[in-house]
């Protein structure tokens, strides 16, 4: 089982709206001090962090990227983790955009 969440420097309102507007089925918490970013020591929003049972973090990926080629790598790494098969996000980009 894996957990999609988010923290936000906005504050809640705001991402509150988003949310919403973007239709997210996420958890999401509020940290306007910026205290999780001191803790896990970034300074790039996003940065994405793959945490595994137990609390080891196995990959940290810092940056957006439109082309769907960074939610790729990281769903190869979560796959591995999981041992189970991982979704290309990049091919899935590419064929969304297509059809637009």
């Amino acid at each position: 089982m894996t957990n999609r969440d988010g923290t936000f420097k906005e504050p809640d309102t705001k991402v509150a709206a988003y949310v919403k507007e973007k239709k997210l089925n996420m958890l999401y918490t509020v940290d306007t001090k910026g205290d999780a970013w001191t803790v896990f020591e970034t300074k790039t929003m996003p940065t994405n962090f793959l945490i595994a049972k137990g609390g080891k973090i196995v990959s940290v990926a810092a940056g957006c990227d439109p082309s769907g080629l960074l939610a790729k790598k990281l769903s190869e790494k979560l796959a591995k983790t999981l041992d189970t098969e991982a979704v290309d996000v990049q091919k899935k980009v590419a064929e969304e955009t297509a059809k637009k």
